[in-house]
């Protein structure tokens, strides 16, 4: 009976000096305190705020926008030429390749010679009909034009495809 009261007593001890450690952090002097959410303004949007950045951005409002252009077939197997622009446009397919350079590595390595450049300008979750971006923020065929692209892999449709034969009327449009 002495040992299970000693083991109590400890335990009691223990959980009053925690609470007592948390209550004194609680009120620690000098430390900050939370901001009100409600009365916070939202963060602004648009243009860099810092004299400088503003020119590092793509806006949606004041980037070019691409003139009409008529679709070029591809030929099988695709050739590069030297100092193409290569730009890569998709979903979480190619988004998730930013992390790994296979692609660009097996590119280089098959063309030496040819000074490629490869942009990575996918989002996850992109889709044919919806591509959810910040506000301001341009859009892909803006981004292809800055970049110059003149290669341009597109993978979009897999998310689509969860739709089964239901949504394929959908994909088509």
């Amino acid at each position: 009976m002495q040992r299970f009261a000693s083991i109590t007593l400890r335990w009691l001890l223990g959980a009053s000096l925690a609470i007592v450690l948390c209550w004194l952090a609680s009120e620690a002097p000098g430390q900050k305190k939370k901001p009100d959410r409600a009365k916070a303004k939202p963060p602004q949007r648009g243009e860099a705020d810092a004299p400088g950045y503003g020119e590092f951005g793509i806006y949606a409002s004041s980037a070019p926008r691409p003139a009409k252009a008529a679709p070029v077939a591809t030929k099988l197997p695709l050739e590069l030429r030297p100092g193409d622009r290569i730009a890569l446009v998709g979903n979480t397919l190619f988004d998730r390749m930013g992390m790994f350079g296979h692609f660009e590595a097996m590119l280089q390595q098959k063309y030496p010679q040819h000074k490629l450049t490869v942009r990575n300008l996918a989002w996850s979750a992109d889709a044919f009909n919806l591509q959810p971006r910040p506000e301001n923020f341009a859009d892909v065929e803006q981004h292809l034009l800055h970049e110059k692209a003149d290669v341009v892999f597109v993978a979009l449709g897999f998310n689509e495809s969860f739709a089964g034969p239901d949504g394929l009327e959908a994909f088509r449009q």
